[in-house]
Formats: structure tokens, C-alpha cells, sequence
């Protein structure tokens, strides 16, 4: 079916074609489909919403490497092989397509979601695919972002009910169920509203609240809170410029660096972006900075506060991580460069208030 469930000859197609590739389909087309798998962990698993281990989760059922009935039945420990969702009589062994989709007390918990899943009867369609694609029509859906939060919170919760049945001999209870899957949803909603709600500074900081400085004890969360970090100088009546800085990068080691500059009333009075290469992600951030703090000397903007998105980078930047290889001679000049301002500090934002940077260098990427 089509997204506003209306049928038509080429949705029919769709889903006959996908039962019969899963069904005949050849090994190599089969193994781009698991690329497919991996593009998706790559570019969306790890940016998902909610806790690390909600991720790890989704991975391990990507990667088909959680300890489920059908790896057990594997070992010929077949004790341990049947589904106790559904406490099948007759053995129902417990697969990933059976336990996180197929299982009818699964199917009666994503039908009362209240996302508008219905299971349908495709066993060919693997539950990998079924999974990744729903994530990903529901982020483009209006508040898409709280609807995969949504779809992920079942997902946990159906791998915490099977073993709290399993290893804790609990029995599955609907109310108890809905209201901890509630709850827990309430919980992650929550603090994903609080995170996209926090100021860039926090609050205080116009103030007179104290800044970071070099003879400071390095405090990570206040520099993830938004805090500037002076290098040289401090704050002072002094006109600083505000450079925010982005990278873009691609496995082909080609890099595009964008940066925007704001005067002293908050309008931007430049922007640049430049092509370049670069062996990672953490390279291309490391050079885009390099290259903004480059311009802003050369523009003999002396009093600068360079703001990136790549909280890595800044503090391995002050030494509180190992420098990786691929970065310390970057940082290093950097170091070096930041030598010639009157007043240089650095601050992390968010990358959704990153964005025109971001753009910026992903139009360099397409530069000839």
C-alpha cells in the first residue's frame, strides 16, 4: 500500500516482487540487500534518537547476532529453542522475524502501539528490512523524530518482556506492559524535548557567570553545554567575531569545509567554503577549522570565537583525549595559529545550530 494506505497496482507489485525475491532470490542480489542493511547503520543507526543501548540493540538485530531460540537450536540446545512469547505447544522455534514481528502477542502489541502498524502475512519479507524501512518512513512523517521514538521503545520493550519471561519466569501482563512502555516512552520524550530546549549558553552566562580558561580544570560538560573556552584573552568589550565551521566528507577521502562568519550584531558578514581531501570524518572536521581559522587572520579579524559541532575534535584539541593520528600535526598548527589573536576561544554547538555551515560544505563537496 501506498503511505495513505491506498491501493494500487504498483504497491501489489511491490509486495509480491519482495515475496518472491526473499523467496528465489539469488545470493549476490541478497548480499546487496545486506549492504543495504550496512549503508543504514552507517549513515542513520548511530544518529538515532534515545540511549546508546537502544542502538546496540538495533545493531545486534541487523547484525543477526542476538542469543535467540534459532541460535540455540543451532547448538542442539533445543531446550531453549521455542518462543515463550507466545508459549507455543508445539515448539514454535524463536526467530527474529517470529519474536520481534510474527509472534501473535508481537502483532497484538505493535496493532495497540497506536502507530499504525498492522502485521501483515508476508513471512519472506525479513524483519531487518521490515524494520529499517519503517524507521525510516516514519521519520518523514510530521514529528517523525517522537514516532521513531516511539517504534524503538516497542522494540526494546518486546526484548525486555521475552526475557524477563525467559531468565526472570515473569508472565506478561497488558496493563503492566502498556504502562511501562508509558512510561518509559514519557521518560526519553522527555529528555530529547530538554536537550533541543537547552540554550546555547546556559543560563547565567550573560551574567557574569565564570568561562572556561586554560588554568581551569577541564570540565567536559561544560563545554558540551555550549561554554567558551579562551585560549588567549578572556572576556572582555572587545568585538568578537563568531565563526561557526562544518565538514563534510565521503569514502572516496574527497572533504568540503564550510564556515560562516557573524559580526558583533549577529548577521553573517561571511561565508566560505573550500574542497580538499581528507583520510576521515575527523580529519575533514580537523582542516575545516584549520582552514576558517586561516581566513579569519588573514581578514585580520583578531578577536574570534570558533564554534564547531565535532565534540571530539575540541577536546582532543585541549589534550583531554588521545590525539588521533590522523589529526595531531592539524591540531598542532592550529595551536600554532591561534597564537596570532588578541582573543581566541572555542565553543561546541549543536549540529542542528550547525546547519548553514553544514550546507556550506556540503555545496563545496560539489565543486569541480
Amino acid at each position: 500500500m501506498q503511505t495513505k494506505g491506498i491501493y494500487t497496482v504498483k504497491s501489489g507489485y511491490g509486495i509480491l516482487f519482495r515475496d518472491f525475491f526473499y523467496a528465489h532470490g539469488s545470493r549476490k542480489d541478497k548480499a546487496r540487500i545486506h549492504a543495504n542493511w550496512k549503508l543504514f547503520c552507517k549513515k542513520h543507526l548511530w544518529n538515532l534518537p534515545g540511549p546508546q543501548s537502544w542502538k546496540i540493540l538495533l545493531w545486534k538485530i541487523i547484525a543477526s547476532s542476538l542469543p535467540i531460540g534459532s541460535e540455540f537450536a543451532k547448538r542442539d540446545m533445543t531446550w531453549a529453542s521455542s518462543c515463550v512469547l507466545c508459549n507455543d505447544t508445539s515448539g514454535c522455534v524463536e526467530t527474529l522475524d517470529h519474536l520481534f514481528r510474527d509472534c501473535p502477542l508481537s502483532s497484538r502489541i505493535w496493532a495497540g502501539s497506536g502507530l499504525g502498524i498492522t502485521v501483515g502475512h508476508f513471512p519472506n519479507i525479513d524483519v531487518r528490512d521490515w524494520i529499517v524501512n519503517w524507521i525510516l518512513y516514519l521519520f518523514k512523517l510530521e514529528d517523525g523524530l517522537n514516532l521513531v521514538i516511539h517504534f524503538l521503545v516497542i522494540l526494546v520493550s518486546l526484548w525486555t518482556l521475552r526475557n524477563d519471561i525467559r531468565f526472570r519466569g515473569n508472565t506478561f501482563n497488558t496493563s503492566v506492559f502498556y504502562a511501562k512502555t508509558r512510561h518509559l516512552l514519557n521518560e526519553v520524550l522527555q529528555a530529547n524535548d530538554k536537550a533541543n530546549s537547552e540554550p546555547l549558553y546556559p543560563p547565567g552566562f550573560e551574567t557574569g557567570d565564570p568561562v572556561l580558561s586554560p588554568d581551569d580544570d577541564f570540565d567536559y560538560q561544560l563545554l558540551r553545554a555550549g561554554r567558551p573556552f579562551y585560549c588567549i584573552g578572556g572576556p572582555s568589550s572587545c568585538d568578537m567575531v563568531r565563526i561557526y565551521v562544518d565538514a563534510s566528507w565521503k569514502t572516496s577521502c574527497l572533504a568540503g569545509f564550510g564556515w560562516i562568519a557573524l559580526g558583533t550584531d549577529g548577521d553573517i558578514c561571511y561565508e566560505g567554503f573550500l574542497r580538499g581531501r581528507a583520510e576521515s570524518p575527523l580529519q575533514a572536521e580537523a582542516l575545516g577549522l584549520k582552514e576558517a581559522i586561516s581566513w579569519a587572520r588573514q581578514a585580520g579579524n583578531l578577536h574570534i570565537e570558533i564554534s564547531s559541532d565535532c565534540l571530539s575534535l575540541l577536546t582532543q584539541w585541549m589534550g583531554k583525549q588521545t590525539k588521533h593520528h590522523h589529526i595531531r600535526n592539524i591540531l598542532q598548527e592550529i595551536t600554532l595559529l591561534s597564537s596570532d589573536f588578541h582573543c581566541f576561544c572555542f565553543s561546541y554547538v549543536r549540529r542542528d545550530c550547525n546547519l548553514r555551515a553544514h550546507a556550506l560544505a556540503k555545496r563545496a563537496m560539489g565543486l569541480h
